[in-house]
């Protein structure tokens, strides 16, 4: 996942029948704990499949995807299991738009919006590097 300020968190995507769960997965505080228990996982944001409205894919190979749910925040996710993703969610929702574009406009928490363009990069050895509002494949 990544945040509004273009950081990547890692997180744990759960799709169940009903729900979409982004769990994160953070480091245990707690001294006695630790060596027993070393990360902790918070359950950050859960939504039901159904209010999912529509999920934006890059036309270029990478593994970024937009998950869009009205009246809320957007998501923008990497995974290099997008396939099996989309196709999970098309399996539970049927209704659910797909559609391909290289430039989004991610609503983040606060109403706001922000505009990521895919852009082909030859020369970069890694893929899917985000420069300000630019992502590198």
């Amino acid at each position: 996942k990544y945040d509004r300020r273009s950081k990547k968190q890692r997180r744990i995507f759960i799709i169940s029948d009903t729900h979409i769960h982004l769990i994160e997965i953070g480091k245990n505080k707690d001294k006695e704990t630790r060596k027993t228990h070393p990360f902790i996982y918070i359950l950050t944001r859960k939504f039901p499949v159904k209010s999912l409205k529509s999920v934006v894919l890059s036309s270029l190979a990478d593994n970024f995807m937009l998950l869009q749910v009205p009246g809320e925040h957007d998501n923008f996710l990497e995974s290099r299991k997008k396939t099996e993703i989309i196709a999970q969610l098309l399996k539970l929702h049927p209704d659910v738009v797909v559609s391909f574009s290289d430039k989004m406009v991610i609503v983040i928490k606060k109403n706001k919006k922000k505009d990521v363009t895919f852009v082909l990069n030859q020369n970069s050895p890694e893929s899917g590097i985000i420069k300000s509002k630019k992502v590198l494949v």
